[in-house]
């Protein structure tokens, strides 16, 4: 069964066995909705990814009210919080169906920081809208009998922040389509940007997030003490954001003019695969990350990986095997990272073994069965 209008598709499958499940998103569909759909299971999805946050909201309430009054449906499923999940807390509230809500970062923290940020600068509409976020996802997660997260860190915040029983939360990662890293060309990232250095240190962040900038800004001086150390090396910092403006000052402040040439800020990188592809060494520190998405990218593109040993990076990495984990402090990074540019041989055997591990823990059929198999505990435990 399918139809589909501007910005909403809904897609389903069916099956004799298991609850029938209801999928609301808002979200692209890789991450929750193609993965459920390969278990051949009775899943039904709706998908607006419309622009207008309360465009988003009433399509997918009105297509779910529309499937739930049609069709058998056992459990709601929204993907993340927000007008998606307040629309799925609405609709289990309104047809007595139980909730599962994913959680994909560390909504709570990033929301705090968000409305302090917007309060303090007197952004009081971004403020409002961010105050009625909070309020929806209080709702909403008192509502869920469920929650599916990244990984155990998530599940610890989550447990904290709902106050629900640790039973009722469930770790599956997300799938990751490897292939299309492998096929990446570094060539055309290198043209793009003009990179000339022979080797380069890579880090893809957020700056919408102060804990995101604040790893950046703190790994300066070790980028220092590398760039001195190796000549010929780029460091490149891929991403965009409120933040982006005062790194680039710190930048400017730290480094003198011929060794800044070799730094590379281009804000968003839309073909963020040929990055990896054209690094060397792939560096991520960070002081919010409930995943750690870039570790797995790095590894999805078969590079070496240095991460800070915390929050949701640590869970991507086996320290010395399929990365390396440190302290996040400058010369631990330094020193990590130093010896990975001075051993080839290192470098390949981290990179291949981030690759096979990333290639088995992200494929999309593994994936989706995992998540399955977590919304029948939970729906089974509601009852």
């Amino acid at each position: 069964m399918s139809d589909a209008a501007d910005g909403e598709s809904v897609s389903g499958a069916t099956d004799d066995e298991g609850p029938a499940v209801l999928v609301l998103s808002g979200h692209r569909t890789e991450k929750l909705v193609d993965p459920l759909e390969t278990t051949g299971e009775a899943i039904t999805t709706v998908t607006n990814t419309a622009d207008g946050l309360a465009g988003r909201f009433v399509g997918v309430l009105r297509d779910g009210i529309r499937h739930a009054r049609s069709e058998e449906v056992d459990v709601v499923v929204g993907d993340h919080g927000g007008v998606v999940g307040f629309a799925a807390a609405i609709l289990g509230t309104l047809f007595g169906l139980p909730v599962v809500i994913r959680i994909g970062g560390e909504i709570w923290q990033i929301n705090r920081e968000k409305a302090a940020e917007f309060r303090a600068d007197g952004e009081y509409g971004q403020y409002a809208l961010i105050s009625a976020f909070r309020a929806m996802n209080w709702f909403t997660f008192r509502r869920a009998e469920g929650f599916l997260v990244l990984t155990d860190h998530l599940a610890v915040l989550t447990v904290q922040e709902t106050g629900c029983d640790p039973r009722a939360v469930r770790v599956v990662g997300v799938p990751i389509d490897v292939d299309a890293y492998q096929e990446a060309s570094g060539g055309d990232a290198r043209e793009a940007l003009s990179i000339e250095e022979s080797t380069v240190v890579t880090t893809v962040t957020n700056l919408r997030f102060r804990g995101k900038y604040e790893g950046v800004r703190r790994t300066l001086p070790a980028v220092e003490r590398l760039l001195d150390a190796h000549p010929d090396t780029a460091f490149v910092v891929a991403g965009d954001g409120r933040y982006r403006e005062q790194l680039l000052d710190d930048i400017d402040e730290r480094f003198d003019a011929e060794t800044r040439e070799r730094i590379y800020v281009p804000g968003f990188v839309d073909d963020v695969r040929s990055l990896y592809a054209a690094s060397t060494v792939v560096c991520y520190v960070s002081f919010i990350d409930g995943f750690g998405n870039v570790v797995r990218e790095g590894q999805a593109a078969g590079k070496p990986v240095v991460t800070n040993d915390g929050y949701g990076m640590r869970e991507q990495v086996e320290d010395g095997v399929t990365g390396v984990l440190v302290d996040a402090d400058a010369d631990a990074v330094f020193t990590a990272v130093d010896d990975l540019l001075t051993d080839p041989d290192r470098r390949a055997a981290l990179g291949e073994a981030g690759l096979e591990s990333v290639t088995e823990r992200g494929d999309t059929e593994r994936v989706g069965r995992g998540l399955y198999d977590a919304i029948v505990d939970l729906v089974r435990r509601a009852r």
